[in-house]
């Protein structure tokens, strides 16, 4: 239908009904002008009937006020503002809020007048305070902190913590000590020694090293049950000097923290020979309270001692321990072996101690103990 319709003139020969018909078009034109939206504001400039863009867009807006927007059918109003909401950005006229926009939990942006910023060099964040649901853009952070924004530090580094799902990012303290020794399920746990398996592929895994001290016994009572995963423990005494002429001896514990010491508790026989010597040397007890592993070393001449401990959580034969020495002396070499043995064939050991017949230890060398689960 067209918004303005005018007779044409066919004939001045009336002037009456010329003049007539002149007004007439003129009303209208009029009529139909001031039902149109002025560019300059000039009044009256309202609708008094929706506006029809067909598909068309409103472009260059500065702000637009309204007090409902739908967006694809669905009523964005001020009653769907959710109580307690912060803005994202404040300080600037409150420019962008997220608003709850229905029950299904969807979120729609709407930008309304920005003012200018001042105060900051292009480019810089001016202000951001908490975000939805409590979450803190305002403080990023290198710390283990949750709900903030992640800032590396000044080694480029930032904390988290330790993962519980699969999905979660690894840390450095999880990675070192979260798994079972003795296991070898990687996927699991960490990669380590221990998940590698190396220990069943006959490779030593070194579980302790302690520095020899000025005492009188050295005492590991709880490292096999510490270590239940391995069936094999080698322990070298490395570069010990005895302070002296005493026999190094060894004990066994059962409970954890005490060593077994009864008169008939151990055996064992062993042997030594020296180089341009065809002598041998053997030593034999049956009934014992310790196992003797042999001569001690001279203080000017530090060695090794090497025990071999065989399946100490066997609960049905008797516990089988391997030693063996071999040292330089000024002009000879000498070799020392053995075998020794815990007579009671239901308990599983706990740990052990080595002691000298007499004196204490010199503070000199280390003790170092693998742990493996093919023999050595």
């Amino acid at each position: 239908m067209a918004k303005l319709t005018i007779s044409d003139f066919s004939s001045l020969a009336n002037e009456t009904s010329f003049l007539n018909a002149l007004n007439a078009a003129f009303t209208a034109v009029e009529t139909a002008m001031e039902n149109t939206l002025s560019r300059d504001g000039t009044t009256p400039n309202t609708m008094s009937a929706n506006l029809d863009m067909n598909s068309k867009a409103i472009v260059n807006a500065a702000s637009i006020q309204a007090t409902s927007v739908v967006i694809n059918g669905t009523a964005i109003t001020t009653d769907n503002v959710v109580a307690g909401d912060a803005p994202l950005l404040s300080g600037i006229s409150d420019a962008l809020k997220v608003i709850q926009a229905d029950a299904s939990g969807g979120a729609y942006e709407l930008t309304f007048t920005v003012p200018a910023l001042s105060g900051g060099t292009a480019g810089d964040l001016m202000e951001i305070n908490s975000g939805k649901d409590g979450f803190d853009f305002a403080t990023p952070t290198s710390a283990n902190t949750a709900s903030t924004i992640v800032k590396r530090d000044s080694n480029a580094r930032f904390q988290a913590a330790d993962p519980s799902a699969a999905q979660d990012v690894a840390t450095k303290n999880w990675a070192e000590n979260t798994y079972e020794a003795g296991t070898s399920n990687i996927a699991d746990d960490a990669v380590t020694a221990a998940k590698l398996d190396l220990a069943n592929l006959g490779i030593p895994v070194l579980l302790n090293t302690t520095a020899i001290t000025a005492v009188g016994n050295i005492d590991f009572p709880t490292i096999f049950s510490d270590n239940t995963g391995y069936r094999y423990f080698k322990v070298v005494l490395e570069d010990m000097d005895q302070g002296g002429v005493p026999t190094l001896q060894l004990r066994v514990s059962i409970d954890g923290s005490t060593f077994e010491s009864g008169a008939s508790d151990y055996g064992h026989i062993h042997s030594s020979r020296e180089s341009g010597s065809t002598t041998v040397t053997t030593d034999t007890n049956n009934a014992d309270s310790k196992i003797d592993l042999g001569n001690a070393l001279s203080p000017a001449d530090a060695g090794d001692y090497i025990i071999t401990f065989y399946d100490p959580h066997n609960t049905t034969e008797e516990k089988p321990i391997k030693f063996e020495r071999v040292h330089t002396f000024s002009n000879f070499v000498t070799m020392m072996d053995g075998c020794g043995w815990y007579d009671t064939s239901t308990d599983d050991l706990t740990g052990f101690q080595l002691l000298l017949s007499s004196g204490t230890f010199s503070a000199v060398g280390n003790v170092k103990i693998w742990g493996c689960n093919a023999p050595f």
